[in-house]
């Protein structure tokens, strides 16, 4: 998810209590992710289910996360879910993986009866989709508690959005575990860290490694991310390095003469130093493709963002969600206790 290896290259965060993030603050929440962790989190995705034997996992840790989100002291809350139909710039990282979950359903199948619990669930995880079904039913019980939330419009990232909110200041924080919101511009992202946060500032990330964003961005494309291919041999050790030295060559803008040198003399390049006829070779290859340049092209795109995208109910209605969640096999008085809490 994001750019490849980017929590190696950048290890650079603020470790926070959930508290300082949370209270006072608007909360912007990558909804597709959160979806994911509820239904992947536990051992077996049938952990918890309804009548039919379809999972439910989601909805009991999105209404908890709700609460914990208000007993916090939570300003607000904005969901922001992916568009349904696949961006065409993800066509490459949507097949692979699809073809992950061809291959796990392949091996449920071909193994059957010799499959230990473990594997299964193991497996069954890697087979997983986020159906339209589970998607209805999150609106539904953002709805019924009147949490607003925005689809993102096609051709769009749920992450293009939430960095906009963010740019925009509609939001403090973005929870995501996708870095491609730091490459469209948001001030921050949030991570799940043990019982507290870490959070991740553009600002403090382009100070630490004396990076412009252009530089930062050019660099992260380099890494490879979910719409592009990497470039060969950006290491978490090198990476910076070399991206900087390859935006020099394609701007003009500074030093490269320095730069090469630094980057030749860290790498297992160094006998290059003395061969001018290599070093032309080697900033060939540090020159980006146009998949790569259109990437760029496609991070640095402003979000179209009106204000009559925000969903929202208008109203609550928790006697509404309580009838659907004891539909759904939820226990009658824990849900009623969560939701006065709420």
């Amino acid at each position: 998810m994001g750019v490849e290896k980017f929590y190696k290259v950048f290890d650079h965060y603020e470790v926070k209590s959930k508290k300082a993030v949370i209270e006072g603050n608007v909360i912007g929440v990558d909804m597709s992710i959160y979806l994911y962790r509820a239904n992947l989190g536990m051992k077996s995705i049938k952990g918890l289910t309804d009548s039919d034997g379809n999972s439910t996992l989601y909805l009991n840790t999105l209404l908890c996360n709700i609460m914990e989100f208000k007993r916090l002291g939570c300003k607000g809350l904005i969901y922001v879910f992916d568009n349904p139909n696949h961006s065409f710039m993800k066509e490459a990282e949507n097949k692979k993986r699809s073809s992950i979950k061809e291959d796990a359903l392949s091996k449920i199948e071909e193994e059957g009866d010799s499959l230990t619990e473990d594997r299964k669930n193991m497996l069954e995880k890697q087979t997983f989709t986020l159906t339209s079904t589970i998607v209805s039913n999150a609106k539904k019980l953002l709805n019924m508690l009147n949490i607003p939330y925005i689809v993102s419009e096609e051709g769009y990232e749920a992450e293009h959005v939430g960095a906009h909110l963010s740019k925009m200041g509609i939001i403090d924080h973005f929870l995501t575990e996708d870095s491609d919101t730091l490459l469209f511009g948001s001030k921050t992202i949030v991570r799940k860290f043990k019982y507290k946060y870490k959070v991740y500032s553009l600002d403090s990330i382009l100070s630490k490694y004396d990076l412009t964003y252009e530089q930062f961005l050019h660099t992260c494309v380099m890494m490879g991310t979910d719409f592009n291919k990497k470039t060969k041999g950006m290491g978490v050790k090198s990476s910076i390095l070399k991206g900087k030295y390859s935006y020099c060559l394609e701007t003009d803008r500074e030093p490269c003469v320095s730069l090469c040198e630094q980057v030749l003399s860290k790498s297992k390049c160094k006998h290059k130093l003395l061969n001018p006829g290599k070093i032309q070779d080697f900033d060939k290859d540090l020159m980006i493709t146009q998949e790569q340049r259109v990437s760029k092209n496609y991070f640095k795109s402003k979000y179209p963002f009106t204000a009559d995208m925000v969903e929202r109910s208008g109203a609550e209605d928790k006697p509404g969600l309580l009838k659907f969640l004891i539909k759904k096999n939820f226990n009658e008085d824990r849900i009623k206790k969560i939701l006065n809490s709420i």
